[in-house]
């Protein structure tokens, strides 16, 4: 017995002894054990596999009497086996514990719910591994209320739903740290996400999502206040409609340095009014959005910041949609991007928001941002080597500033900036200049005219601005007035000045009027022209000279 007080681990097996010391080498059954448990107590189970029903149901048993002491229960790597567990409508039930620890388990081959947790706070589970199991009932394998409950390095393979949820959190804080989930699947036709929130906080740290599908639902649903929460998180060839679903009362997503890579359909769907989406430092990269936008804003509002978009596709990357829907987009980069239609959609009186943003060798099927009837900002914009339209705006009101646009010569065809019935202006009220358009353009130009649209040749003023632009390299801010002025008239000096040196002769008023018909009508280049009027000069003068000299020596000798 006094061996016996000095430690704190009890070792059981469902074989084990009935006697009372439950010795690494002698281990107890698992009724021997209960009337040590205390807070302080951890149990460590030393079998391999538990799946008879017998076995379950005092596996069972254990698991909720410890639950109720606050007690530590570790397995070697254990596997509970599900495969008889039908006639029950849970495995476990834990209700009312505090402080609860469960590691080092596999549940395999499950088709009930797993796990029930109520009234529950700072339960712990630990290296817990979900392998090949099917949830085809209405209930969850994970069912959490009331409770916080925190999973450290949750394993999750080859399991399926069907009408139902992986996991169900209804008002509780739950965490997913160090996860990998792979090769998951819902099979059902209906919007039953993967991890559905009602009223909870979730979040998911330092965790591998790969190959996992839920085609006609979201993976993870947030409901009636939630907040979701992505952290230095991957998530790979994955198809979902929508990693994240808003809907049904403000809720909140935060997506910090995350990575997605080859996600089908979309990533973000948001549709409460006042719900939030805040995307920073994150990477999208391979993703396709099939006929959908891999973020979608019915309402709410959708920030990103310091994001870098890489080869996606799909209809478009951004959808805005209506009067209370709203996008932000901060300092972040689209690169190499083939969206069918846009990079940028907004319609329905929506409103967005870009600033110091860089789009960089994108293929826009249409536009790179399509406006209809919103409110947009675009500012400090840079455009590069970029094939397709920049903007069109139908209705609406557009502020397009201090942007810098650059396109290849040979997509002269696709350089358009189209502004129909809109308005858009620099903050400070200048004009827009177009740079190094050359004349060749010009008849592409006016092929384009029509009614209400203007091309544009020279400087307009913004209020006029509607209709078609077409740029062959720069797209810049008009300077200002008083360094044009001052170029203007340095420009002016200098033609009066070569003008004086080429026009100027010596030359006779009798005889320049020839030399100038005959340079007039020579095809002479005007280079060549200014060059041998002055020699012409010369020499008339030169024989003037000479006939004078000849006389006043002939009239010397005469004399």
């Amino acid at each position: 017995m006094f061996l016996f007080l000095l430690s704190v681990k009890y070792y059981v097996k469902f074989h084990g002894a009935k006697n009372g010391f439950c010795h690494p080498y002698n281990p107890c059954n698992y009724k021997s054990i209960e009337k040590f448990l205390d807070q302080d107590s951890e149990i460590i189970i030393r079998d391999k596999q538990l799946s008879s029903k017998p076995q379950l149901d005092e596996f069972r048993a254990l698991v909720e009497k410890v639950s109720k002491t606050g007690s530590k229960l570790y397995g070697c790597c254990t596997i509970i086996n599900g495969i008889t567990a039908l006639l029950v409508k849970v495995l476990i039930t834990i209700s009312r514990s505090n402080g609860f620890v469960l590691n080092g388990f596999t549940f395999t081959n499950f088709i009930i719910p797993i796990f029930n947790i109520e009234n529950s706070k700072d339960i712990l589970f630990s290296n817990i591994s979900i392998q090949s199991c099917k949830a085809s009932t209405f209930d969850s394998f994970f069912y959490v209320k009331d409770s916080t409950v925190v999973f450290n390095e949750l394993n999750v393979q080859q399991t399926s739903i069907n009408y139902t949820s992986l996991f169900k959190f209804f008002r509780s804080s739950v965490a997913f740290n160090k996860t990998n989930m792979i090769q998951n699947f819902a099979f059902h036709t209906h919007d039953q996400p993967f991890i559905l929130c009602i009223n909870s906080k979730f979040s998911i740290l330092h965790s591998n999502f790969l190959r996992c599908s839920t085609q006609f639902s979201p993976f993870i649903s947030a409901q009636d206040r939630s907040r979701i929460r992505l952290f230095n998180s991957t998530y790979d060839e994955s198809r979902h409609y929508g990693l994240i679903s808003l809907e049904n009362g403000k809720s909140q997503a935060i997506i910090d340095n995350c990575t997605f890579n080859k996600f089908y359909d979309a990533i973000i769907y948001s549709n409460v009014e006042l719900s939030e989406t805040e995307i920073s430092e994150s990477l999208f990269i391979h993703n396709f959005g099939y006929d959908m936008s891999m973020i979608r804003i019915a309402k709410g509002k959708v920030s990103v910041n310091k994001s870098l978009f890489v080869d996606n596709s799909g209809d478009s990357v951004f959808n805005v949609s209506g009067v209370s829907s709203t996008m932000n987009i901060w300092n972040s980069k689209f690169i190499n991007n083939k969206p069918t239609n846009y990079i940028i959609r907004c319609i329905d009186n929506g409103k967005f928001e870009m600033k110091q943003t860089t789009f960089e060798r994108n293929y826009f099927g249409n536009y790179s941002i399509s406006s209809s009837s919103c409110i947009g900002d675009v500012d400090r914009a840079t455009y590069m080597d970029n094939t397709g339209s920049v903007l069109y705006g139908y209705g609406g009101n557009i502020k397009f500033t201090n942007n810098y646009i650059q396109y290849r010569q040979k997509d002269v065809a696709a350089q358009q900036i189209i502004y129909k019935e809109s308005i858009i202006f620099d903050n400070q009220g200048t004009d827009i200049v177009i740079r190094n358009s050359t004349k060749n353009n010009l008849p592409f130009l006016e092929k384009y005219v029509e009614k209400n649209m203007y091309p544009i040749k020279t400087p307009v003023p913004p209020p006029m601005m509607k209709g078609i632009l077409l740029i062959e390299d720069i797209f810049d801010k008009k300077e200002k007035k008083k360094e044009q002025k001052e170029r203007e008239e340095k420009q002016r000096k200098k033609d009066e000045e070569e003008m004086e040196d080429y026009v100027e002769t010596d030359l006779p008023p009798h005889l320049r009027g020839s030399f100038e018909e005959y340079f007039a009508s020579s095809e002479i280049q005007p280079e060549v022209t200014k060059k041998y009027i002055p020699m012409a000069g010369k020499i008339t003068g030169y024989i003037v000279l000479f006939v004078v000299v000849r006389m006043l020596i002939y009239f010397a000798i005469k004399i």
